[in-house]
């Protein structure tokens, strides 16, 4: 039970910083459109 708490917890933290550098990549792709278009 440990073993899968801590490997949830794992999952969960690693889940949370693809989401962050998803969003991080994401905002510069806008960015470039954006000054691609201006």
């Amino acid at each position: 039970e440990v073993t899968a708490a801590v490997g949830q917890c794992l999952y969960t933290e690693r889940y949370e910083a693809l989401a962050e550098f998803a969003e991080t990549l994401l905002e510069e792709k806008d960015a470039g459109l954006a000054h691609s278009v201006a």
